[in-house]
């Protein structure tokens, strides 16, 4: 690698208004592991649609590094903490 990974755009603090549509917005530079989104310390995994959870999807560009939530048709129990996390896994195989 050689070069330190960083997050070029992280994601803000957003209000919306329900039913309205949200992308939240993540860019990685030097990426080096996958990245996936997490919900209030849930983690949604690395899938682009993200399973049990019909309204929200990954989109982007990974090839640059984007990696953005899409959050459609707003709900109350859409509230909460989220973050966009890269998760580096190093697999030994002996």
């Amino acid at each position: 690698h050689g070069y330190q990974q960083f997050f070029r755009i992280r994601p803000n603090d957003a209000q919306v208004v329900k039913s309205s549509d949200i992308e939240l917005q993540c860019n990685v530079a030097n990426q080096a592991g996958s990245v996936q989104w997490s919900k209030d310390g849930f983690l949604l995994g690395f899938d682009p649609e993200i399973p049990g959870f019909p309204r929200y999807s990954m989109t982007g560009d990974n090839l640059k590094g984007v990696y953005n939530l899409r959050i459609k048709d707003i709900q109350l129990e859409d509230e909460g903490d989220y973050q966009c996390q890269v998760i580096y896994i190093n697999f030994l195989c002996v």
